[in-house]
């Protein structure tokens, strides 16, 4: 029976994006998207001039480099994402709104890592950080997103 418990405890803690910290399904503003949100880290709303919708999220602590980016396109985009020129160092697959999407990630020459998804559809992705850890953490937040 410990056995069990020890593995049913193991399996939950390997699951969670960050273990032992609270997560809260958060709203995308008014839209019908839902994202698990760990509770250091905030969203925030970004418009673009043609109505265009996306949320900044980043962590709370103010030494992390962290950026991260969703957008709902209604429009142009309201960012540039990293040239698409054969420069990706790594491709690293995961889910986007339960479908399989590939994340293109390569090193920048400042040293950042970014990040980002060029999927066919209305939503896609983006990230940017010094720690390659935290493009994988922002990778697992997005994986969490739902539309209700």
């Amino acid at each position: 029976m410990n056995r069990i418990l020890f593995l049913l405890v193991f399996i939950c803690s390997a699951c969670s994006n960050n273990p032992g910290k609270p997560v809260n399904e958060t709203r995308l503003g008014e839209s019908n998207y839902y994202i698990q949100l760990p509770g250091d880290f905030d969203i925030s709303e970004a418009r673009g001039k043609e109505g265009q919708l996306g949320y900044n999220i980043t962590p709370k602590d103010s030494t992390s480099t962290m950026f991260g980016f969703i957008e709902i396109k209604a429009g142009n985009p309201i960012g540039n994402n990293p040239p698409d020129d054969g420069s990706t160092n790594e491709i690293v697959a995961s889910y986007l709104l339960d479908k399989k999407v590939q994340w293109k990630v390569h090193k920048t020459e400042t040293g950042y890592y970014e990040a980002f998804t060029n999927e066919p559809g209305d939503i896609n992705a983006r990230a940017s950080s010094k720690n390659r850890y935290e493009i994988d953490l922002f990778i697992s937040i997005v994986k969490t997103l739902r539309q209700k």
